[in-house]
């Protein structure tokens, strides 16, 4: 389940154009305080659009991170 502005504002881009590019900076970029959004958060946010869409797929960043991940449905 999506809740919260933080998942809302970055879900809408997901259905948008398919795809979030940088997703741990985006997701970032919507929160009140940045520090306060951490891997875990940004975690169940995946999670809640892989239970929305099955066929989601993340791809991690160049050293495993979020802050640079693609997230995709197809």
């Amino acid at each position: 389940m999506i809740k919260g502005e933080n998942q809302k504002a970055v879900y809408e881009i997901l259905l948008k154009e398919g795809k979030v590019e940088n997703l741990g900076r985006t997701y970032r970029a919507f929160a009140n305080s940045p520090r306060s959004v951490n891997n875990r958060t940004i975690e169940n946010f995946i999670e809640s659009v892989k239970e929305l869409h099955p066929d989601a797929t993340l791809i991690r960043g160049a050293r495993g991170g979020l802050d640079t991940a693609i997230l995709k449905i197809n």
